[in-house]
């Protein structure tokens, strides 16, 4: 088993939130266009979502495979649910 990857964070003000949030929208959206069925987004923890994503990117980034249908509807729950999370946080900062 490969140790979990390290994660590095930064602060960042609320444009920048937002940049990287209409950014996050825009990659979401392609990627339920992209796949089969569309997403099922809900409530959850975002840290355990995020550690799950950071798993499946690897392996779709760097992987010589393609990645499975169960796994891609894994990213895009996991990938959906830190996107609600960001906008509930930023609806917050205004």
């Amino acid at each position: 088993m490969s140790p979990a990857p390290t994660i590095r964070t930064q602060a960042c003000s609320a444009d920048q939130g937002r940049k990287r949030l209409q950014d996050a929208r825009k990659f979401l959206e392609v990627a339920d266009l992209v796949d089969d069925e569309p997403a099922v987004i809900s409530a959850g923890d975002v840290a355990n979502a995020f550690q799950r994503l950071l798993r499946i990117k690897d392996d779709a980034q760097y992987g010589l495979r393609t990645i499975s249908a169960p796994k891609r509807r894994a990213a895009l729950r996991h990938a959906g649910k830190m996107v609600d999370f960001a906008e509930h946080v930023l609806a917050d900062a205004a």
